[in-house]
């Protein structure tokens, strides 16, 4: 999936095609990869800038052979899907769509992860991410409208 604005698909979401507003807008709940593209984009303005993130790719239908090749390279099934790193101490989000929950797997790679001193929370939106965010105690650059 191509990134984009979350901006862009919530104004959509209520404008037709030539501007003027649709009859039903269309449904609001993103997808999880929606979802994740406008937290990436959220955590790009409002990390502190010496914070470090990163997407770990580990979902998606592959091949059996690019399936063993990702294996053999070290991903981890469950791993979540963002990596934050910011004055010595390592922070994961798992994005969620609405309505979903971890899986099995997930919960208990979250449990090693927080046995091992990481913080470890699942997200469904950007709000969500700006709570935990400052739950952990950053200090935001950017605040949500």
């Amino acid at each position: 999936m191509k990134p984009y604005s979350i901006r862009r698909r919530l104004r959509s979401a209520m404008l037709g095609t030539a501007g003027r507003r649709a009859a039903k807008p269309k449904s609001m709940i993103l997808s999880e990869g929606e979802a994740h593209s406008g937290i990436i984009e959220y955590l790009e303005i409002a990390l502190p800038a010496a914070a470090v993130f990163h997407h770990s790719p580990n979902e998606g239908k592959r091949g059996r052979r690019a399936q063993r090749d990702i294996k053999a390279l070290g991903t981890r099934a469950g791993w979540p899907d963002i990596e934050i790193v910011h004055e010595g101490r390592i922070y994961f989000l798992e994005v969620k769509r609405v309505g979903e929950k971890p899986t099995e797997v997930q919960e208990e790679v979250h449990t090693k992860l927080r046995a091992a001193g990481a913080g470890v929370e699942v997200c469904y939106s950007i709000d969500d991410v700006r709570r935990i965010l400052e739950g952990w105690g950053f200090v935001l650059r950017a605040r949500l409208a």
